[in-house]
């Protein structure tokens, strides 16, 4: 049986992937016929499929960690994943991506690239729609 791979921890990746045997937790990929905690979330009778989640026996890091971790004006740094025509996402904590909208990105163009590091300010963190506005205007690029 598969996990979904955005059923399996947090921050979830993107949606629809399905986890690689390397991808479970070591306690799952290492031992065949191990019990694991999980919840059903979905049976489909039809293509004889069962949808797991271990992500929903955790906690959302959105209502405990993450609130302590970003504030308004902090300055972080972070790694460029991903261009796109409104913006660049930066990857600014383990695994949690914000956008640099064009608007934001002072003197910079579109020219970062896929895997570049870059300091960024937290303009506004949406905790109810996990999301994080960023910005380059005014912070240093040392």
């Amino acid at each position: 049986m598969w996990l979904e791979r955005a059923s399996r921890r947090w921050p979830p990746p993107r949606p629809g992937h399905l986890l690689d045997h390397e991808d479970l937790p070591p306690l799952v990929r290492n031992a065949k016929d191990q019990e694991v905690a999980c919840v059903i979330t979905n049976i489909d009778r039809e293509n004889q499929r069962i949808s797991l989640s271990m992500r929903q026996l955790t906690p959302d890091p959105w209502t405990n960690e993450i609130p302590k971790k970003l504030k308004k004006g902090i300055i972080l740094d972070g790694k460029v994943t991903k261009n796109t025509n409104f913006g660049v996402i930066i990857d600014v904590l383990e695994g949690l991506e914000g956008l640099l909208h064009v608007s934001e990105m002072e003197g910079a163009g579109n020219s970062l690239a896929v895997g570049q590091a870059v300091k960024v300010k937290v303009l506004n963190v949406d905790f109810e729609q996990h999301k994080i506005g960023l910005s380059r205007k005014g912070v240093p690029q040392t």
